[in-house]
């Protein structure tokens, strides 16, 4: 499904219960089937904001959560079409950090309908743009330019207009007539200060202030935590090329995430020859019970090692909120023959779980023909051992046959509610 579908199917359902809104800005290609930017923002009424979310989750929305403000929500959808997610800016007032500058109430009042959907009326829209301009932007864009220059030559009567304009700034007005645009923008920091003297834009401003820095300070909120992703499978399922998908995914849609090798080639402690004795001893002649001790310390080992790489490049990355996409994870060590109960134990109770815990398989044989760097038989042994922890470690199995079908499934998995 495209995007402009996505946004008709929203915008409908809104139109068909009664949820009374309309589109700020960028609507003007909309009617064509068009639509080119991955974002919309949308004034809803404010008795009608929780049922406009509720429709937002049942279309595969997800609330973002980073900032929460109380004038506007942010909702985004995965559209793997176009392998970008889409956005719904929900607003019930226009506001700059929660501080109120237009109420959102007039202008749904006044709404028009164009088509399918509803816009502000072209008073509104202009008085929108000219202070959106001003408080959000700091710059007037040259297609703004134009639309309020055109709107002020085919309008004698600008009283509407002038009267809105008066209320925030009496300089706004003689500014705007004279094409200052330079001056407009120059008015934002005494606009902000005397929205300030509101009690309520206050009270809401301190809110935000006080979340934003708490979030900022999040390597040391220990309530404060990103989002960890790992994926497993055998050698050929897709772990590394899905990861960095995913990553690069989220990265150019402004997701802050990192890639993380986790398995057997990727040391933080020089192994090697710590794994030649081990192994010397392993093949020598020695007792059943000797072996089992030299298990279990390749087990203590090998929790200890990966414990390590937990706490310097997955840790500090959580604590920044980043989202962190593990090509394999300690889970994998669940799968060899000689893993002991107490390497089972340590592994499955006491290293942190990821939030979403992804198995990849697929056909024993495509698999192995991705690869060829173990036998078919040994893929097959791999793939009924991961099936037999599944449960344990609490897998997320898909079934990767095509890559953009496997993408998509996993995005809408991490975000649906």
């Amino acid at each position: 499904m495209k995007k402009e579908q996505v946004i008709r199917d929203v915008l409908e359902e809104f139109n068909s219960i009664g949820v009374r809104y309309c589109i700020l800005r960028k609507y003007q290609s909309l009617d064509s089937g068009i639509y080119e930017d991955n974002e919309i923002d949308i004034l809803v009424e404010e008795n009608k904001i929780k049922k406009a979310e509720e429709i937002l989750r049942d279309k595969s929305f997800k609330k973002e959560n980073k900032l929460s403000y109380i004038n506007h929500h942010i909702f985004k959808r995965f559209i793997p079409n176009e392998k970008s997610f889409f956005i719904f800016d929900i607003k019930r007032n226009l506001s700059f950090l929660d501080i109120v500058y237009l109420s959102g109430e007039e202008i749904i009042k006044n709404r028009v309908k164009k088509s399918w959907f509803f816009i502000p009326s072209r008073d509104d829209e202009v008085v929108a743009l000219i202070l959106h301009s001003i408080i959000n932007k700091g710059i007037f864009r040259e297609e703004y330019k134009r639309l309020i220059e055109n709107y002020i030559k085919e309008n004698d009567g600008l009283k509407y207009i002038k009267k809105k304009l008066d209320s925030i700034n009496k300089k706004i007005y003689p500014l705007l007539l004279k094409k200052d645009y330079n001056g407009l923008t120059n008015l934002r920091t005494r606009i902000i200060a005397k929205n300030l003297m509101n009690i309520n834009n206050l009270l809401s401003f301190l809110g935000f202030l006080m979340l934003y820095l708490f979030r900022k300070i999040s390597v040391l909120n220990p309530f404060s935590k990103g989002i960890l992703i790992s994926f497993s499978g055998t050698d050929g399922s897709g772990k590394s090329t899905i990861s960095k998908e995913i990553v690069r995914l989220f990265n150019e849609n402004n997701i802050k995430s990192d890639y993380v090798y986790m398995g057997w080639r990727n040391y933080i402690i020089p192994r090697d020859t710590i794994s030649k004795a081990y192994d010397k001893r392993i093949e020598g002649n020695i007792s059943k019970r000797r072996k089992s001790i030299l298990f279990v310390f390749a087990d203590l080992f090998v929790f200890f090692e990966m414990y390590l790489r937990y706490l310097f490049w997955i840790f500090i990355r959580l604590r920044n909120n980043e989202f962190v996409v593990c090509d394999r994870y300690i889970y994998d060590r669940l799968i060899y023959k000689n893993v002991t109960n107490i390497g089972r134990f340590l592994i499955l109770k006491l290293y942190p779980k990821p939030d979403y815990n992804f198995y990849l398989y697929g056909d024993p044989k495509k698999v192995y023909d991705r690869k060829k760097e173990i036998s078919l038989d040994d893929t097959k042994r791999q793939m009924r051992m991961f099936k037999k922890i599944k449960n344990d470690v609490g897998f997320i199995e898909i079934k990767n046959e095509d890559i953009n079908e496997t993408i998509s499934r996993i995005i809408n998995e991490i975000y649906k509610d």
